[in-house]
């Protein structure tokens, strides 16, 4: 079994930095990495991203915390979002950067 992925390419009307500044406007996220944005057709956009948590921060209200706004703001298709504990590395992290052109 395999599946074959079309995509139309980035979600028009929808801006990365946009985004970016939603999920960091929630009160436990300290930082976020490994945002993906794209159309699946004209309608319907998806997102993935992993957002680091505060310590004491409950996962599953950030994540339907963070869900609603993005469905409500942006109207997502669907949404992937991971939640992980922030750690200090996150900083110096490569991969946890944000895209460059």
């Amino acid at each position: 079994m395999y599946f074959r992925w079309s995509s139309t390419g980035a979600p028009k009307g929808i801006d990365f930095n946009s985004v970016k500044d939603v999920l960091l406007s929630l009160k436990a996220v300290k930082a976020m990495h490994s945002l993906h944005l794209w159309a699946l057709t004209l309608g319907q956009s998806l997102l993935s991203v992993h957002v680091a948590i505060e310590e004491n921060a409950d996962p599953q209200t950030v994540l339907r915390e963070a869900t609603e706004l993005l469905q409500t703001k942006f109207g997502f298709y669907s949404t992937t979002i991971q939640v992980e504990q922030y750690s200090e590395d996150m900083a110096y992290c490569t991969h946890c950067q944000d895209p460059t052109d």
